[in-house]
């Protein structure tokens, strides 16, 4: 059974925020990592930012895995 990482997971979940909120989709992202980092979800602000920087590639055209 295949099990994503984190990255995988952002990459995958980037396609979809990007197909759900187009050109908005990256600051709805950084928007969300913002409001959980409020909540004390250090977890959650983490996944998200992970989100935002793989939206960016995706946007872009770049691929292969994220790197930070």
């Amino acid at each position: 059974m295949w099990i994503p990482t984190m990255d995988e997971a952002a990459e995958i979940y980037a396609r979809y925020w990007s197909a759900r909120f187009g050109r908005t989709a990256k600051k709805s992202a950084e928007d969300m990592a913002e409001l959980l980092a409020a909540k004390g979800d250090h977890d959650g602000k983490t996944a998200w930012q992970k989100v935002a920087v793989a939206i960016e590639r995706f946007q872009d055209g770049k691929t292969g895995p994220l790197r930070h």
